[in-house]
């Protein structure tokens, strides 16, 4: 990502470098997204996800002093991160307002940064480990995917909707509604 503010469809905003000239294609499922000190020029300029389906393989921000701030033109667009996620607590504000999937297979790691998500589905067969605590809307599991929680979980409602691998570490306490129908 490049040039600060803009939308997630803008060939501007996206290179094929930190800090290269724009121009290229916006990322597909097989695509790392880089968000670092480089892509933001001010304070507080905005990534809008303007689309209803954004893809990337791993997206990760680094040390993001200007802060930042994720948002979503719409409750119904889906970002949808078929490897890792890993954010931390310098960036900005993180769009509630959208639906995140996890897709995909292979063993993969989500770090929150400490944000709060809207609505979090876990879409793919792969193992998914968290990295930090995480606090999240609905969580869904719709495939056999292999969940492994190490740091505390807190959801509004967690639905488990197919035969998933769940295991919770000593160190994570889940603080929601839990429903099985698998």
């Amino acid at each position: 990502w490049v040039g600060g503010t803009g939308n997630w469809n803008d060939v501007n905003r996206w290179s094929l470098s930190s800090g290269g000239a724009g121009g290229q294609c916006p990322p597909t499922s097989i695509d790392d997204v880089f968000f670092t000190q480089a892509s933001f020029t001010a304070v507080n300029q905005t990534v809008t996800m303007n689309v209803p389906n954004a893809d990337c393989r791993n997206m990760t921000w680094s040390n993001t002093s200007n802060t930042p701030i994720f948002a979503s033109s719409s409750t119904s667009n889906n970002l949808n991160i078929y490897g890792n996620l890993a954010m931390v607590s310098a960036q900005g504000t993180w769009a509630t307002g959208m639906n995140v999937y996890f897709l995909g297979t292979g063993t993969k790691t989500v770090n929150s940064g400490g944000k709060t998500f809207g609505p979090v589905f876990f879409a793919g067969t792969g193992t998914w480990s968290n990295l930090a605590a995480w606090t999240t809307g609905v969580m869904t599991v719709s495939q056999a995917a292999t969940l492994n929680f190490t740091n505390n979980i807190t959801t509004s409602t967690f639905n488990v909707n197919a035969a998933a691998n769940i295991t919770f570490s000593a160190l994570a306490t889940m603080t929601n509604t839990l429903n099985i129908t698998a």
